[in-house]
């Protein structure tokens, strides 16, 4: 990932220190979207600021396939 150009805006520098500084590339299939004024949030929803973990808590799972109308 490093060495690939990106559109964000990123930038890839080696450390002095070396140490290591690993990437993790999350792959996401999008089944449906809405703009961030319609976003969806319930006090009691789970909430994690990683870019992905596995999400086991009922009432967001819930609330997240009524919202976006997931079978």
């Amino acid at each position: 990932m490093a060495s690939l150009e990106l559109a964000a805006n990123c930038e890839h520098d080696i450390p002095a220190d070396e140490q290591d500084r690993r990437e993790w590339v999350v792959v996401v299939e999008w089944l449906n979207t809405v703009l961030r004024e319609k976003a969806l949030w319930k006090a009691g929803m789970f909430a994690n600021q990683n870019s992905a973990c596995k999400l086991r808590a009922r009432f967001t799972i819930d609330e997240a396939l009524r919202y976006f109308q997931i079978d």
